[in-house]
């Protein structure tokens, strides 16, 4: 009510429209020193929201992990400068954006409403609420607040959005130099440059949008980072995800009824999934586990590239060999035989990367596969293992499909 985010509106003035109804969310969010935070919040039911009606579009760019990547791997180069990563959260983010004006949204009064003394049973009868601002839960919400960030940070506040990621804004100075780079993934903003220069870039968000300052980058999208010093007096982060580790190791030994022996590799040598013929095996399970890995993957895993692309192909019917090569990649994760993801000082801002490819080693359809390390002067910043589009005549052929693939990134 504070941020004037809804009215009561007369039900007899709806006409064909149809109230949104609405539920209560509970969330228990762990920190990194153990504790824990109890968060409710009310959320529109969006799977009833009618395409055309209540809404058109629907998605929302967010920051790739490259991107964030690149940005950590800059930071630490520029440490000699005073560059430092801070993090802020946007406070209620969806319920700063604005709505379209010609779509207004009214949604039912949540439960407990009455009960709580907040109306009365005849308000809740008469009357329903017409959102002046977006509602988490709404199917465009992210997009709606997408647009406002992008508006204020470009229009207010003279920030260049990248043309490559456009969750990625920075600020120059006369020179032309990066002084700040700000990279968003939707409520969550990644901040390097220096101390005043990102308290100036706080401040000026402030007067539009309520900011939780959380200080040094610590945690992002599941993936904790620890700030270090080695031996040598070199400062170094070490990024960790223990916590879905865990989860997954625990989610196969609750399918399979059995603990898990460790593997010193992911995949066993020279052998590769064909197609499963027969009925799936526990199907759920499988694509749950592999998602699990996937995203594991993606962060901070990148010995586990080539094994979760040749798991993610069986999704749809997984059987006893797709299971055993399974086992053997959350073996290999049990055995935690690496730490997860150190960066380290770039010896330059220059990107460099290594590809290779697989020739012909898919069974069913005879595709390569095409592999990549990529760097910001020997910082890790992205890798990928992906099965080409096309079937390749000769190795010389696969070889020039990744570099090509090599060469995009």
């Amino acid at each position: 009510l504070s941020r004037d985010a809804w009215h009561k509106f007369p039900r007899e003035n709806l006409k064909d429209r149809k109230p949104i109804p609405v539920k209560w969310i509970f969330k228990v969010k762990e920190e990194q020193d153990g504790s824990k935070r109890f968060k409710s919040r009310i959320v529109l039911k969006g799977y009833v929201m009618v395409p055309g009606v209540d809404y058109t579009e629907f998605f929302s760019p967010v920051a790739t992990d490259t991107t964030v990547r690149t940005v950590i791997a800059t930071a630490i180069y520029r440490q000699g400068e005073g560059w430092i990563i801070e993090m802020i959260d946007i406070e209620a983010a969806f319920l700063n954006a604005e709505l379209d004006s010609d779509r207004p949204i009214f949604a039912e009064w949540p439960e407990g409403m009455v009960e709580l003394g907040f109306i009365t049973e005849e308000e809740r009868k008469e009357f329903c609420i017409n959102l002046t601002r977006p509602m988490y839960g709404g199917v465009d919400v992210p997009r709606l607040f997408m647009k406002t960030l992008f508006r204020y940070l470009t229009q207010v506040m003279k920030m260049i959005q990248s043309l490559v990621d456009p969750c990625l804004y920075y600020w120059k100075n006369a020179e032309g130099e990066v002084m700040l780079m700000a990279v968003v993934h939707v409520d969550d903003v990644l901040l390097a440059g220096k101390k005043d220069t990102i308290e100036k870039f706080k401040s000026e968000l402030k007067k539009r949008f309520n900011i939780s300052d959380l200080g040094r980058l610590k945690k992002h999208l599941g993936v904790w980072y620890d700030w270090k010093t080695d031996d040598n007096g070199e400062s170094y982060v070490a990024a960790s995800m223990t916590k879905l580790e865990d989860e997954i190791v625990e989610s196969f030994e609750t399918s399979v009824g059995r603990s898990i022996k460790e593997a010193e590799t992911p995949g066993y040598p020279n052998k590769f999934l064909s197609k499963n013929k027969g009925e799936p095996v526990r199907m759920t399970e499988y694509r749950s586990i592999v998602g699990k890995i996937m995203y594991l993957m993606t962060k901070l895993a990148l010995d586990l590239a080539n094994p979760a692309r040749e798991l993610a192909q069986h999704l749809s019917n997984p059987g006893e060999e797709q299971w055993e090569a399974l086992e053997r990649k959350v073996g290999h994760i049990e055995a935690r035989y690496y730490e997860g993801l150190t960066y380290r000082k770039p010896k330059e801002l220059r990107p460099i990367s290594f590809v290779d490819s697989d020739y012909a080693k898919n069974i069913d359809d005879r595709k390569s596969i095409s592999s990549g390390l990529h760097t910001l002067g020997g910082t890790l910043v992205n890798w990928e293992s992906k099965t080409q589009h096309v079937v390749t005549l000769s190795s010389t052929e696969a070889e020039y499909i990744s570099l090509a693939k090599g060469a995009c990134e």
